[in-house]
């Protein structure tokens, strides 16, 4: 027995020294039961993905709980006070009516299924027991700002005849909207819960499994040997890597934090400054909760909030991702050839046997592969996933075990995946929980619909006007929020009045996830520049500078796609061609107004050219594309002539 516990505080505490970063010191045993109670819970969900889930409500409350047992336990209540016994034993208190509130909702479960509408005291207490459960797991893993929100949410509900003007209405009694909250599905089981309990936990525990199994140093080999060669090799490896590993994992800073460790430090040796080093980071994991095939975990909230299949949200991303990352590659070139730096040295890139070797290749790209063609055979997501997900270890075990020692360490291996991606997802879950309840109190007072009424009245109908306050709201409400969290905030506020303005429903989604995402690159609080800094050791402002010009392309995009819905694959094939055409030259041009190199350094009247001729070709219009060659056409020449000046003046002194 002894040997077992020994064994398993190896296994859970691999990771103790992230935990601890923002929760209470934990012990070895600590830290081994929260691994056993994670452990249990990510089963849980791989099981009844597998054989099938439980009645929604029953699948969604157990979700729940298992998160707030790990949140209560790992996060604290207090940073000052992180190892008091009685906070500890407060937060026991907490578990313990979780517990209470999760068997009293299943043992109703007939009733709330049988007699909709109908509540009782008890139910009332329950909920706000639960209430409080989930703003207070909120509060201690990000902070105050969520549930803040969700007390103005239910303050607004609760007192609505009391506000002015167009904001007043009949209200809502406090025992109504309690029984709305935990009876039905209308409250916190609602969509956004089956999402997380469905579909997002599956993947968010497949990208804890690539990186348990050592999976993602072929992500890296490949970046490798594909850029390193290229002017600004290591800036380009730290975009490939990180759109792939963003892709999968869902979470911009910790895409920062696991990629950034290896590609931050590589570019400061290879002579990048500091600060455009964590810049590129932050940009392009920032950029991998847009990229096809995954695109982390807010397109499948998208998918379901629009009733779409996955795939037309996937193929819709494809090209406007294309763009972003053209973009930052592009920045990077000029950059690297500004300041003379090249790529990687041949002892650094990896051979082509390396870099695509069998025993780690095939299992991280073939069910990759796999995921995308179920999605396409009319999958749903969370079972594609599934698959995905036990393909990768199939084949892991296939293609890497060949002894008893190695199978040990490939089940070791899993487990620390498990167990990584149960704590994971206990942020993500506690946040869904809070704006699931955030969403409730919208749609119940029919906050949403005044704010639409509201942006439709200060936009006056503009269509440009209106996208710049809903860009500017998504904006505020990511502010160190995740980006699922975020984009869900911002369709529940101002979603509708961009699709009262006309809008398609997924171009007006896609555009509120955009700046969802880059909320996180976005000062003042800007989570991934943050993280970035802490590795680079870098200024944060700078930083954030370095960011904005790398990534002004990421926020152009979203306007474009709006105005021209073709590069959302809307229309004929030779118009979506030569809309991606035009944008390509665009997203270039632009990169050399903002990086202010082309030949040579570009003056001021270059550069200000330069990006009139990508703004104009980056909009929708035969004649502004025209436009926009020509004065880019002109820019070439003046830049040219003026290289030529120089050089000629340089010939001279020479002699």
């Amino acid at each position: 027995m002894s040997k077992l516990v020994k064994q398993l505080e190896e296994l859970f505490t691999e990771d103790e020294s992230e935990i601890k970063k923002n929760s209470r010191n934990l012990s070895k045993k600590y830290l081994v039961f929260v691994g056993v109670i994670g452990l249990t819970w990510a089963l849980f969900h791989i099981y009844t993905m597998g054989v099938g889930t439980l009645p929604g409500i029953i699948q969604r409350s157990l979700h729940l709980i298992g998160a707030t047992i790990i949140c209560f336990l790992i996060f604290s209540g207090s940073s000052k006070f992180k190892n008091n016994k009685w906070l500890l034993r407060f937060d026991l208190l907490f578990i313990l009516l979780a517990c209470i509130v999760t068997v009293y909702v299943i043992s109703i479960y007939p009733r709330i299924i049988e007699q909709h509408g109908v509540y009782n005291t008890t139910d009332i207490i329950m909920a706000t027991i639960l209430l409080i459960i989930v703003l207070e797991g909120a509060r201690r893993v990000l902070g105050w700002f969520i549930p803040f929100l969700v007390i103005c949410g239910i303050t607004y509900a609760v007192l609505g005849p009391y506000f002015p003007g167009i904001w007043r209405h009949a209200g809502i009694g406090y025992e109504r909207l309690m029984q709305t909250f935990l009876l039905g599905t209308q409250g916190i089981w609602g969509q956004l819960m089956s999402i997380s309990a469905n579909i997002l936990v599956i993947f968010v525990l497949y990208g804890s499994l690539i990186l348990s199994l050592g999976l993602g140093n072929t992500i890296f080999d490949l970046g490798s040997k594909l850029t390193g060669k290229w002017r600004g090799g290591a800036a380009q490896l730290a975009t490939v890597t990180s759109a792939l590993f963003g892709s999968v994992n869902g979470s911009t800073v910790a895409n920062v934090a696991t990629t950034g460790n290896f590609t931050i430090p590589l570019m400061k040796r290879l002579g990048y400054n500091r600060n455009f080093a964590g810049a590129v980071e932050s940009v392009a994991s920032s950029g991998g909760q847009i990229m096809p095939p995954v695109m982390g975990a807010s397109a499948f909230l998208m998918a379901e909030l629009l009733a779409l299949n996955y795939v037309d949200v996937m193929i819709a991303a494809l090209i406007p991702a294309l763009l972003f990352f053209v973009s930052i590659m592009v920045s990077i070139y000029f950059y690297a050839r500004a300041n003379n730096l090249t790529g990687l040295s041949d002892e650094e890139i990896p051979t082509w046997k390396q870099a695509f070797n069998w025993r780690t290749f095939i299992p991280l790209f073939v069910p990759l592969i796999l995921l995308v063609a179920l999605l396409f055979s009319g999958y749903t997501a969370g079972k594609a996933g599934y698959t995905m997900y036990i393909g990768t270890i199939v084949l892991y075990f296939i293609c890497n075990v060949r002894s008893k020692k190695e199978f040990k360490e490939a089940i070791k291996r899993i487990i620390s995946g498990l167990d990584s991606g149960a704590k994971s997802m206990v942020t993500i879950v506690m946040l869904i929980a809070a704006a699931q309840t955030l969403v409730t109190t919208i749609n119940t007072s029919g906050l949403g619909v005044k704010f639409s009424l509201v942006t439709m009245s200060f936009s006056q109908g503009n269509l440009f006007l209106a996208l710049i306050l809903a860009m500017i709201i998504t904006i505020i409400l990511g502010m160190g929020a995740p980006t699922p969290a975020a984009y869900v905030l911002s369709a529940s506020v101002v979603g509708s009045a961009l699709i009262n303005l006309g809008i398609e429903g997924i171009a007006a989604h896609m555009f509120l996830l955009y700046f969802a995402v880059l909320s996180a690159i976005t000062p003042p609080v800007c989570a991934a520049i943050y993280v970035a800094c802490g590795i680079s050791k870098g200024d944060w402002v700078k930083t954030a500078v370095y960011s904005l010009k790398i990534g002004l392309t990421a926020f152009i995009i979203p306007f474009m796609f709006v105005l021209d819905p073709v590069l959302l694959m809307k229309g004929e094939p030779i118009d979506i061609i030569l809309s991606i055409t035009t944008a390509l030259a665009g997203v270039v041009i632009l990169a050399v107004g903002t990086m202010g190199i082309l030949i040579n350094k570009a003056n001021i009247a270059e550069r200000i050219i330069a990006f009139a001729a990508a703004l104009l070709l980056l909009f929708p219009g035969h004649i502004t594309d025209i436009i926009g060659i020509s004065l880019f056409v002109i820019m070439c020449l003046i830049h040219w002539k003026g290289t030529s000046s120089s050089r000629k003046s340089e010939h001279a002194i020479s002699k």
